[in-house]
C-alpha cells in the first residue's frame, strides 16, 4: 500500500465510522440537561491511549463554560496501565460510585484504588 493509499483509505474509514469513534466533540449539553453523569479515568502510565487526550478532552469541555464538576468528574491515576496493570493501582467502585451519584446525588469527591504490594494490599483515595 502507498502513502497516497493509505491516506486515502484512512480517511474514509474515519469518515465512514465517525458515528462509532468521534469521540472528540466536546458539547455535552444534551447529555448533561438529561440528568446524565460520568465518571472517566485514564491511567497515567497507558501505552495503548495517551492519558493527554483524555484530559484535553476534559478541558475541552470545561472551556465551553460549563460547570462540568456538576455531571463529570475525571481522575487521573498515577502508575495505571491501560485499564488495568501497572504499578499504581486499579480503581474499585466505579459503578457503585456512579450509580450512587445517579440516584442519591452523593457527589463523587474521589475514587478508592487498590495499589497490591508484595504482602497487601493498600487502599488510597484519587481526587478529580
Amino acid at each position: 500500500m502507498t502513502m497516497h493509499q493509505f491516506n486515502e483509505t484512512f480517511h474514509r474509514a474515519a469518515a465512514e465510522y465517525a458515528s462509532t469513534i468521534g469521540t472528540s466533540n466536546p458539547d455535552l449539553d444534551r447529555f448533561r440537561d438529561a440528568g446524565g453523569k460520568m465518571i472517566t479515568f485514564h491511567g497515567l502510565m497507558d501505552d495503548l491511549c495517551p492519558s493527554k487526550g483524555t484530559e484535553q478532552y476534559h478541558n475541552e469541555v470545561w472551556k465551553r463554560g460549563e460547570n462540568i464538576h456538576d455531571f463529570h468528574k475525571y481522575y487521573e491515576v498515577p502508575g495505571l496501565g491501560h485499564c488495568y496493570g501497572g504499578h499504581g493501582g486499579q480503581p474499585m467502585g466505579i459503578f457503585e460510585t456512579l450509580l450512587a451519584w445517579v440516584e442519591t446525588d452523593k457527589i463523587p469527591e474521589s475514587l478508592v484504588i487498590d495499589v497490591p504490594r508484595q504482602t497487601v494490599t493498600e487502599k488510597r483515595a484519587i481526587c478529580p
